[in-house]
């Protein structure tokens, strides 16, 4: 009997413009996918989530359930989260 493992990533962003692309990146590089991506941008002030909009597509392609956050207000590390924990399988 062959145990599958379940790997979920969740990535929590707040300006975060020069990073999050190589952050990507390196989710898609890795020998075994994630079957979840959960990505939550706390209200940046920066091109963050415009960065984040071009990998979106490539990301949907190649792991199964992609969501992404976008907060209408700061929330702070710690909420954003706990609100990454609640929409994870």
């Amino acid at each position: 009997m062959v145990n599958k493992i379940n790997i979920g990533v969740i990535i929590t962003v707040y300006n975060k413009e020069k990073y999050i692309i190589r952050t990507l990146q390196s989710v898609l590089s890795q020998t075994v996918l994630p079957e979840e991506l959960i990505i939550i941008d706390d209200c940046s002030q920066d091109c963050s989530t415009t960065q984040i909009a071009k990998l979106l597509p490539t990301l949907e392609e190649k792991i199964s359930k992609v969501i992404f956050i976008k907060s209408i207000k700061n929330n702070g590390a710690a909420e954003t989260r706990n609100l990454a924990l609640k929409t994870c399988r």
